[in-house]
């Protein structure tokens, strides 16, 4: 029975195996079979391979041989470039030989035609010319046939003592001159010519006029001279400005600019008839009556205006009137003193006096200073002898609010009759003896805003005063 086992044991072990074994060498040959069409798919690949690269050589070859045909022509084509470029060369330099020819020709005819235009010109002024003259010649026959229209003109030196006339003919263009040397008669230069042609001129600096005893002053040049013979004369002398006059300082043995018209006896009359009496160079003052301080004269000064409007002024950034001890009088006209210098260091009034009189009957005086140093006064007295009188006219002085500006500062005897009186500091200050009254028409002084004074005013009257 075992036995019998192990025989069907083995039987079917063998079986067993035997399909084992079969099936291994199936899929054995399975394997080997499948690797063998691996194999041979890879060598189909690699023949495919080798054929492709072949065709890669040969593209190659292909490519490199178009490549070198190309460059052949490139070669060719810049070979031609250059040559084409040598002949654009050598036409570019023949054109600059023909723009630098052209250049050329053009330069001689521009200059062929400025030559020609300078030859134009120089005909056209060569016409002009020959007609000028021929117009000169037929206004020569015209004015040998009719006369010459001259036009005729005078010029005076500055001193007045030459005088050159000129005539221009208007028709013929024909001129004549002559210079003559003037004389003077009494004030005025005369002028005579040779030519009949020009008329006596005569230029009056000044004109007397004795049924007046009035010397008429058109010119400063001989004010003074005309000042010296006033004084010489026994009777009252009247010396009327006839224009505007600007005067030039005297200056004394110091060197110092004291005065620009100086007064020292006679009884002058200044009549400045509207007009205007100023110093050029700002002397101490405009007018000085006397000498010295301190001492008297003998003169007696009227400042007159017989101008309808009463214009006139006495013009100067110092001083107007110094009365050095003689007798001043200002009936009309304005003393007008103008200071814009902050710095000025010199005294700056309307009237100063030491000793005389000083009477103001009408005018004015007004002062505008600014300077920061010296106060300025409408009226100065700078004694105690002398005598001061208001009976009309006005005063009016502005300085610097710091500035003792007064307008009256007197030291002598004064009489205050009339008249209006201002300053933006003090009205009346010094030590005289004030004496304020009424005039003759019974009004008394105006102090505008009231009285201010240096001290209490005695021995006044209250009537008319405002």
């Amino acid at each position: 029975m075992l036995n019998f086992i192990k025989n069907k044991l083995n039987i079917i072990i063998s079986g067993f195996l035997g399909v084992v074994i079969i099936a291994l060498s199936i899929i054995w040959w399975s394997t080997i079979n499948n690797l063998n069409n691996q194999i041979n798919d890879l060598n189909s690949q690699i023949s495919d391979m080798n054929k492709t690269d072949d065709d890669l050589d040969s593209y190659v070859k292909d490519l490199q041989s178009q490549l070198e045909e190309d460059l052949k022509d490139i070669e060719d084509s810049i070979t031609g470039l250059t040559s084409k470029d040598t002949e654009l060369e050598s036409k570019i330099t023949s054109l600059e030989t023909s723009v630098n020819a052209l250049n050329s020709s053009l330069e001689t005819l521009t200059t062929q035609v400025n030559q020609n235009k300078e030859d134009i010109e120089s005909l056209q002024e060569t016409i002009k010319t020959l007609e000028e003259k021929l117009s000169n010649l037929e206004n020569k026959v015209y004015c040998l046939e009719h006369g010459h229209a001259y036009t005729i003109s005078y010029v005076w030196n500055d001193d007045y003592t030459e005088v050159t006339g000129t005539a221009d003919c208007h028709h013929c263009g024909g001129e004549i001159t002559e210079n003559t040397t003037t004389t003077y008669v009494d004030g005025t230069y005369i002028a005579t010519f040779t030519n009949e042609i020009f008329e006596q001129q005569t230029k009056s600096i000044y004109k007397y006029i004795e049924e007046d005893n009035t010397y008429l002053i058109y010119e400063s040049l001989f004010l003074n001279d005309v000042i010296d013979m006033a004084e010489e004369s026994s009777n009252k002398v009247t010396i009327k400005l006839m224009s505007n006059i600007e005067v030039n300082g005297i200056v004394d043995r110091y060197g110092k600019l004291n005065y620009d018209i100086l007064i020292l006896k006679g009884n002058i009359v200044i009549d400045l008839n509207g007009y205007e009496l100023t110093s050029l160079d700002n002397a101490s003052s405009i007018i000085q009556i006397g000498s010295s301080w301190g001492s008297t004269c003998e003169a007696i000064v009227t400042i007159e205006d017989s101008s309808e409007n009463k214009t006139s002024k006495l013009k100067n950034s110092k001083g107007g009137i110094r009365n050095y001890g003689g007798t001043l009088i200002l009936n009309n006209g304005t003393i007008y003193i103008e200071n814009n210098d902050e710095s000025l260091r010199a005294s700056i009034c309307g009237i100063a006096f030491y000793l005389g009189s000083v009477t103001i009957n009408g005018g004015n005086i007004i002062i505008n200073s600014e300077s920061k140093i010296y106060a300025p006064n409408g009226v100065t007295e700078n004694g105690t002898g002398g005598t001061f009188a208001m009976n009309g006219g006005s005063i009016s002085v502005t300085g610097p609010i710091n500035i003792k500006a007064d307008a009256l500062y007197l030291r002598g005897t004064a009489y205050i009759n009339g008249g209006t009186i201002y300053s933006n500091y003090r009205y009346i200050s010094g030590d005289g003896t004030i004496k304020l009254g009424t005039n003759e028409d019974g009004v008394g002084p105006t102090f505008v805003g009231g009285i201010k004074t240096w001290k209490t005013l005695n021995n006044y009257l209250t009537e008319g005063i405002s």
